[in-house]
């Protein structure tokens, strides 16, 4: 696949807002899942992703949420330290203007994953289409055909994105590659 030239869609503030309304306000943290379908994977920093996947396995157990209760999971997991510890925990919780906004901050996370989908689909789109055009045989219909198809996987693909019809640890680019 082609390097992108440029950084790709993401909004950190609305992930780290999100994860502290998850931590001061645990009962949103159901409405979050909803909104971010695709689960930790719609988060640009890794460890913001993994922090929202302990959260969501902490409250799949009934387990309550809070700063102690995610800290001792994550040393228990060996993920503490790893994640940055208590300044990483207390820069989420110091860090959420409103835990009432959840859901408007899971959108804007969830907004930014579908743009870097539409960018990845574009990218490799890009990357089929040339790679089938440059062959010493020339351009076959076949190519066009396959492209085309690649392409209308992605768009379907991103649409349901869109609407919040997808629950998946997958990326767009494992459906169009």
């Amino acid at each position: 696949m082609t390097n992108l030239d440029r950084e790709l869609p993401h909004d950190l503030d609305a992930e780290r807002a999100v994860l502290g309304s998850m931590l001061l306000r645990p009962e949103c943290s159901d409405d979050v899942a909803e909104i971010l379908v695709d689960g930790a994977a719609e988060f640009w920093f890794e460890r913001h992703g993994e922090l929202f996947a302990a959260i969501v396995a902490l409250r799949a157990d009934k387990r309550p949420i809070d700063g102690v209760i995610i800290k001792d999971h994550l040393i228990r997991t060996g993920r503490f330290e790893a994640l940055g510890g208590f300044d990483f925990l207390a820069d989420l919780i110091g860090g959420a203007p409103s835990s009432l906004l959840a859901g408007d901050y899971a959108g804007l996370v969830h907004a930014a994953y579908v743009l870097r989908q539409v960018v990845r689909v574009g990218q490799s789109a890009i990357d089929a289409a040339t790679g089938l055009g440059t062959r010493n045989n020339g351009v076959q219909r076949s190519d066009v055909d396959a492209a085309i198809g690649l392409l209308g996987a992605g768009t379907a693909r991103l649409a349901e994105m869109a609407l919040g019809k997808t629950r998946d640890s997958g990326s767009i680019v494992d459906v169009v590659a």
